[in-house]
């Protein structure tokens, strides 16, 4: 987990260096986009939340650098899987994300980052998992490739709606997982869907 952490800081780092004025930042970095107008810049910094790890209880922030066409974008999340997404003899499977994303905008709109968008990139899992109706509780780690899609829905001034869905195979990391006297195998791929609410500046 440290050297997940240590990997989303650098990215963050280099965002936030893209972003400041005078150190490599492209023309017509800052610069508010007008109703109708979204962005349409060379280069700009954003903000995202997204609804489904709040409502399983959990956290959720993204921070992203958009030259169009292309988006990267830095993610921390916290996820409580619901029962029904949880193998049938465990419960209280949480897992805490960082991730690095590179998105790619394409379509009539690609040139304001709005419209429709594929993308992909790694991800580190850390996660809890408890056997059901037995003490004990195990944790373990994965490492995860994803690609995914969605479309940016502009909204007045500089809000929009991000309706997006994604799937994720584990590549590396625990899948053996000793639960109290049981092994817990994490299931090798997983998908969801999602709505986020984003801000640029």
């Amino acid at each position: 987990m440290r050297c997940a952490r240590g990997l989303l800081l650098t990215a963050l780092a280099g965002i936030g260096l893209m972003a400041a004025p005078g150190v490599g930042a492209p023309a017509g970095l800052g610069e508010l986009a007008l109703e109708g107008r979204p962005f349409a810049m060379s280069g700009t910094v954003g903000f995202e939340l997204d609804a489904l790890p709040f409502l399983t209880g959990g956290y959720y922030g993204s921070v992203w650098f958009g030259a169009a066409p292309w988006r990267l974008r830095a993610v921390v999340s916290g996820v409580n899987v619901p029962a029904l997404a949880t193998q049938p003899q465990y419960e209280h499977l949480r897992l805490d994300v960082v991730a690095l994303i590179a998105d790619w905008f394409f379509g009539t709109r690609a040139g304001s980052l709005a419209g429709p968008w594929v993308g992909g990139g790694l991800e580190r899992w850390d996660n809890r998992i408890e056997p059901k109706g037995a003490p004990g509780s195990a944790t373990f780690s994965n490492d995860v490739v994803t690609v995914g899609g969605g479309y940016v829905l502009t909204l007045r001034g500089n809000w929009y709606l991000n309706p997006w869905f994604a799937a994720h195979y584990l590549v590396g990391g625990d899948f053996d997982v000793d639960v109290g006297r049981r092994t817990y195998h994490p299931s090798r791929a997983s998908g969801e869907v999602s709505l986020k609410l984003g801000w640029h500046f």
